[in-house]
């Protein structure tokens, strides 16, 4: 596989060429999937091209074959570009201390059976991000996140995204800090209560009427980007009417570009700290 790596655009990503060559290897003994020729639209339509006039000039085969097998040949040179543009995105996200030969055979085969059908730009960086995140620390992605990403629609691949805007740090851990009762804040930043609705049909976040509260350490660090959160001498918190599933803490960690909201530090120090007893005061006042 090293003559190979020639071909791959080297020049994009962080990671060395030699452990690139190592998750090339990797990726084809498990899958029989090789990072061809850049993989750039111009080999792919020479390979389509190439394929189409074998199966044109096979005299042996009837029409009607001749136009399946034609059209199976553009679906499946669709579906390798969309598996290398995952690849291509991972390479750039790989820590050089990873080892590609802990992965999990099955894990990696079920992942790039699933991200042969991944083509929006948006979706491609989170299917890269965690291919990169399960090389770099194995055994770490599950299984049940792949099958939440290939089946939840883009949108809903976005309202997850805004989410992460609204969301703390917490002894590695993120919280989601969304209150229904006051939902203004979000929705004037374009988070709508409809979408925190259709997140948890996806299985990435869990939803209650109620209100969670997350048990504190004495050595609790919680904050909103660059804030600290002053949680001194407290137990708990109060984080709202939402949580993340184990699912959905794990593709939170990749979100790269999440957006810090003018004003939500300052809610969230007022909000996140309240008791109980006053946050029913409240919903009562209204």
């Amino acid at each position: 596989m090293l003559d190979n790596l020639q071909l791959v655009p080297g020049e994009a990503f962080t990671a060395s060429e030699h452990l690139i060559s190592k998750v090339m290897d990797k990726i084809s003994d498990v899958t029989g999937w090789v990072a061809t020729p850049k993989g750039n639209k111009v080999y792919q339509l020479e390979a389509e091209k190439y394929l189409i006039e074998k199966i044109k000039q096979d005299s042996n085969m009837p029409e009607m074959a001749k136009a399946v097998c034609i059209s199976n040949v553009r679906k499946l040179i669709r579906e390798y570009q969309n598996q290398y543009n995952v690849f291509a995105t991972a390479m750039e996200f790989l820590d050089n201390s990873a080892n590609p030969d802990e992965v999990d055979d099955d894990w990696l085969s079920y992942f790039f059976d699933n991200a042969k059908c991944v083509s929006k730009e948006e979706l491609l960086i989170l299917w890269g991000q965690i291919l990169a995140r399960e090389i770099n620390q194995p055994n770490r992605v599950p299984k049940a996140l792949i099958n939440i990403l290939s089946t939840i629609d883009f949108e809903d691949a976005m309202s997850f995204k805004k989410l992460a805007s609204f969301s703390l740090e917490m002894d590695g851990m993120f919280l989601p800090v969304i209150f229904i009762s006051k939902k203004e804040i979000y929705e004037s930043n374009g988070l709508k209560m409809d979408d925190i609705i259709r997140l948890q049909n996806t299985g990435l976040i869990q939803y209650n009427d109620l209100l969670y509260s997350m048990y504190l350490s004495v050595e609790s660090k919680v904050a909103y980007f660059d804030t600290e959160i002053d949680v001194r001498g407290r137990e708990e918190i109060c984080v709202g009417n939402v949580i993340l599933s184990k699912a959905g803490q794990e593709l939170m960690s990749v979100v790269a570009d999440k957006i810090e909201i003018d004003g939500f530090a300052e809610f969230v120090k007022a909000t996140i700290v309240k008791k109980m007893g006053d946050f029913m005061k409240d919903i009562l006042a209204k």
